[in-house]
């Protein structure tokens, strides 16, 4: 076995669609999402046998807030649903740690990894290479159940909610293709980002390539609300398919305080488990929720 930061590209898309936990975080796609984004950089790395059969990969994102040495010192890395090694072989997942480390260390403060799954069986190994695990809360809904069902789980003042801003004719709820809209989405998403959630928010580039490379694939979703054709709130949508589900995501999701009225962020995230549940995607995945 050995380590190599490149693989063919169609295996490895073929790699992440058959593994249990293939998501779209580990795939090329978005490999190039963050080539692409300013501030970005994609580390990749594979676990390859001798007759190259790929056994596992790990896709991270370092992110900068600047170029050049000031960058470096606040550059943090995060790994979204991976390492995905085959089954779960912890001689793979050690010599793909090793590596990482040894290449991520030079470029960033820390890593994050950010489970999609439980990932209790390797805490140790993880342990071993200097991370430490933290409990985190998640909402992963069953959409199979259906859009009828679906409501009627929503609490008594979601379902009022929606069937209020459902009456108003002059609200619209998009599934949408336009870089304009993205652009006027991002606007009301930093700010809400800067004043409340006091984090970077990635930069506007990250989400014109989500729509340019992610949704002209059918590898994600963007759905804005729109109030007189204004944009009030929105949701982007990471979709994963891998051999066993399909999965949606909220990545990230805005709403305009302004138009608290019109609850644009409850419509939001109803957009996505209505479009999922019409659409034979398997769960809603709201990626955390403390």
């Amino acid at each position: 076995m050995r380590v190599v930061q490149g693989v063919n590209r169609p295996k490895w898309s073929d790699f992440v669609y058959h593994h249990p936990n293939g998501n779209i975080f580990q795939t090329p796609e978005i490999y190039e999402v963050y080539r692409n984004t300013k501030n970005y950089e994609p580390v990749f790395l594979g676990v390859v046998s001798e007759d190259n059969e790929i056994l596992g990969i790990l896709l991270s994102v370092i992110q900068r807030e600047y170029r050049g040495p000031v960058g470096n010192l606040t550059a943090r890395a995060i790994v979204w649903g991976g390492p995905l090694i085959k089954n779960n072989n912890r001689q793979v997942l050690n010599l793909i740690l090793n590596k990482y480390n040894k290449i991520a260390g030079q470029k960033a403060i820390f890593t994050q990894v950010r489970n999609l799954w439980d990932v209790s069986d390797n805490i140790d190994v993880f342990a071993h290479y200097g991370y430490q695990y933290s409990e985190h809360l998640n909402f992963i809904i069953d959409l199979s159940i259906g859009k009828n069902r679906l409501f009627s789980n929503l609490s008594p003042s979601k379902r009022r909610q929606i069937r209020r801003v459902r009456e108003k004719k002059n609200v619209e709820i998009l599934n949408t293709e336009d870089e304009n809209d993205v652009m006027e989405f991002y606007k009301i998403l930093s700010s809400y980002y800067s004043m409340h959630i006091k984090k970077p928010v990635p930069p506007l580039e990250f989400f014109l390539n989500i729509l340019r490379i992610l949704v002209k694939k059918s590898l994600a979703k963007i759905f804005v609300i729109k109030y007189k054709g204004e944009i009030i709130g929105g949701i982007v949508c990471p979709i994963s398919y891998n051999c066993s589900k399909k999965t949606i995501y909220e990545l990230y999701i805005c709403g305009s305080r302004k138009h608290n009225n019109l609850f644009p962020s409850v419509m939001a995230t109803w957009a996505p488990i209505d479009w999922g549940s019409e659409n034979k995607i398997d769960y809603f995945d709201f990626m955390g929720a403390g």
